[in-house]
């Protein structure tokens, strides 16, 4: 999503011409970076200010029906110079959409306080940022969507599928070894930007597996995801949240600007 923001506010920062030309920059922005995508709107809340203010109070984006498979941006770069654009909360409304073979039924991104420098963008269309504000972003999964992406990469069982409710993740598939039903359910625990496994439950056919043995193989596998580590944009992730309920999984996570 990094790349996709990038390539937003790329956009937005040479359509400061007057009423409506931002929300077309946008959307041809956005079109033209993610190609197919079935529906893109965009709202401009200027407020009381003059068309050609460099501060735009809201900019809200809404998506629908697209793959952000490879998608590169420009990458975020801080220390702009002066005189600055500014915009007060940019939000990303997403839904349908893929990003790496994940499936996201719908995420909801929000950050505040933008801070640009306007010549580099207007002049030569870079994306050089003074200061972000805090942020938040939501995302939810399916019990479809999650078997998609996750079967493929566990090689111990064949024909793995994966049911949400309660609570609690659980995987079902037969061990490709010993050819022998298992069932898997942990919960998942938040750690500032990690996914963890917890109160594991394992059976093999139908022997319950020593909580010992189980914790151990839980041991070995986390962290399942450490979105501090692996993603390199101008923010931290502080997750608060993973409701999981109704053949649905939800992560809700605070933005946090890098110093």
């Amino acid at each position: 999503m990094a790349e996709l923001v990038a390539a937003i506010l790329a956009v937005v920062l040479g359509s400061f011409t007057g009423e409506g030309a931002t929300e077309r920059a946008i959307q041809r922005g956005v079109r033209a970076r993610l190609g197919r995508v079935q529906k893109v709107a965009v709202h401009v809340d200027r407020g009381h200010r003059s068309p050609f203010s460099r501060t735009i109070p809201l900019i809200e984006i809404r998506l629908r029906g697209f793959t952000a498979d490879g998608l590169s941006g420009q990458p975020f770069k801080m220390g702009a110079k002066r005189p600055h654009g500014k915009i007060g909360r940019f939000v990303i409304r997403a839904e349908d959409f893929s990003v790496g073979g994940l499936h996201f039924e719908k995420m909801n991104l929000t950050i505040s306080s933008i801070r640009f420098g306007l010549f580099k963008a207007l002049l030569r269309g870079k994306l050089a940022l003074d200061s972000l504000g805090e942020g938040t972003v939501s995302a939810t999964f399916t019990e479809e969507g999650l078997t998609r992406f996750a079967a493929p990469r566990i090689a111990a069982l064949r024909h793995p599928r994966l049911t949400l409710d309660g609570g609690r993740v659980v995987v079902e598939g037969n061990s490709a070894k010993f050819k022998v039903p298992v069932r898997f359910s942990a919960t998942l625990m938040p750690s500032d930007g990690k996914v963890e496994l917890a109160e594991p439950d394992l059976h093999v056919w139908i022997l319950p597996v020593p909580g010992a043995l189980a914790r151990s193989v839980v041991k070995d596998i986390n962290p399942l995801v450490d979105l501090n580590r692996d993603y390199k944009g101008p923010f931290q992730f502080r997750i608060t949240h993973i409701p999981i309920a109704n053949g649905r999984l939800a992560v809700r996570a605070v933005l946090i600007p890098r110093k």
